[in-house]
C-alpha cells in the first residue's frame, strides 16, 4: 500500500483569517499549504455535513472516490488522523478491504505517537501548539516508514534504517524504539542549542543521533 498523505489536525483552532491553524502535522512535509488545506477542509466538510443531519453522528470514517481511498480516524477528541491512498490505474482490490487495511495502519501509526509523546492534547496543553507542531515532524516520516503504509511492497525499508539509520542495544518492543526516539527529540526541542543527543542503559547503546563513526 502506497500512502499519498496523512494529516494530524485540530479543527477548532481554524479561524477564518488563519485557517492553517489546525494542522498540526502534514506528510509529505513540501506539500503546499493550499493543497494541505484541501485535504483537511475535505475531512472536516463531510464530518460536519454529517453532524447537521445527526448532531451526534460519529466522525465520517472514509471517502471513496474513483482515484483515491480517503480514511479518517479521530483518535482524541479534538485530534483527527487523515490519511489518502492513491488507487493504481490497474486496481482491482477490494474498497472495503482496502479501507479496513488502511484503518488499522493509521490506528497503529497513532498508537506510536503516543508511544513517543503521549497524548497530543496533553503536550499542547503543557508545552505549547508550537511544540507540538516542531516535534511531529520528526516523527511522521519515520513511523510512516516503520507502518509500512509508504513503502511498495519490493523495497521495505529496515526498520532501523527507517528511524534515520540509528542502531539500538537489542530492544523487543518497537515501542522502546520510539520512545528513545521522541525522547532524543523533545530534548532538542527544548534546548535548541544541543545538537546531538546519544541515550545509553547500562553501557549499552539505546539512542543516537550521531553517525556511526562518531557515536563509536
Amino acid at each position: 500500500m502506497k500512502l499519498e498523505s496523512i494529516a494530524l489536525f485540530d479543527p477548532s483552532l481554524a479561524s477564518e483569517d488563519k485557517p492553517h491553524a489546525q494542522i498540526l502535522g502534514f506528510y509529505p512535509q513540501q506539500t503546499p499549504m493550499q493543497a494541505q488545506l484541501s485535504a483537511v477542509g475535505l475531512a472536516t466538510a463531510l464530518t460536519n455535513l454529517a453532524q447537521t443531519f445527526e448532531p451526534t453522528a460519529p466522525t465520517v470514517h472514509a471517502l471513496h472516490t474513483k482515484k483515491r481511498l480517503h480514511v479518517i480516524i479521530r483518535p482524541e477528541p479534538s485530534i483527527f488522523l487523515l490519511a489518502s491512498h492513491r488507487r493504481a490505474a490497474d486496481a482491482d482490490a477490494d474498497d472495503l478491504q482496502l479501507e479496513q487495511l488502511l484503518r488499522k495502519r493509521l490506528v497503529a501509526f497513532y498508537e506510536r505517537v503516543r508511544a513517543c509523546c503521549g497524548s497530543l492534547q496533553a503536550l499542547a496543553a503543557a508545552r505549547g501548539l508550537e511544540a507540538v507542531r516542531a516535534l511531529l515532524p520528526t516523527l511522521i516520516v519515520p513511523l510512516i516508514q516503520l507502518e509500512r503504509l509508504r513503502a511498495t511492497d519490493d523495497d521495505e525499508p529496515d526498520a532501523l534504517d527507517a528511524l534515520g539509520g540509528v542502531r539500538y542495544m537489542a530492544l523487543d518492543a518497537p515501542e522502546l524504539y520510539l520512545q528513545a526516539h521522541g525522547v532524543a527529540s523533545l530534548i532538542q526541542l527544548e534546548n535548541p542549542s544541543i545538537e546531538d543527543v546519544v541515550l545509553m542503559h547500562s553501557e549499552q547503546l539505546v539512542h543516537s543521533t550521531l553517525s556511526c563513526t562518531a557515536t563509536h
